[in-house]
């Protein structure tokens, strides 16, 4: 697994991450970022100082599989959006009066809005194009 390989390679402590996973506070995340970022270069100055000639190879393809890993979950997330726009379409097929009775009719519109909330809710979070953009891009200097 990708994570597990980088946790070996960085030499991260494992419970560290683990207790990052279930982490609830910001201060807790942003203090695991910090000694993520620390653990990082910390072995980038030892593998740089001669201590593995091919080590410019093993930091691109961790880069190169985080990036592709990040392009995947903005594709997914993408479809997810898409999915959702077509329960759109759907619920507005059933509100139709004149097709179906009243109470169906309220009901399929009170799905509709619950639904527009979802998918406003849903691009507040993920940002689906952003999150592609922003990983194609993540490794060039700014």
């Amino acid at each position: 697994m990708l994570v597990d390989n980088q946790i070996l390679f960085y030499e991260i402590d494992k419970a560290k991450y683990d207790t990052f996973l279930i982490a609830t506070l910001d201060n807790d995340i942003d203090n695991f970022k910090v000694y993520c970022k620390d653990k990082i270069l910390e072995k980038l100055k030892y593998l740089e100082n001669g201590n593995n000639p091919n080590w410019m190879g093993n930091v691109e393809t961790y880069m190169y599989q985080v990036q592709s890993v990040r392009i995947r979950f903005g594709e997914l997330t993408g479809r997810m959006l898409v999915n959702i726009e077509k329960y759109e379409k759907l619920f507005s097929k059933y509100t139709d009066p004149n097709k179906f009775s009243s109470e169906f009719v309220n009901k399929a519109k009170n799905l509709k809005i619950d639904l527009a909330l979802v998918k406003e809710n849903f691009i507040l979070q993920f940002k689906p194009n952003k999150y592609i953009e922003d990983s194609a891009v993540m490794y060039i200097k700014r």
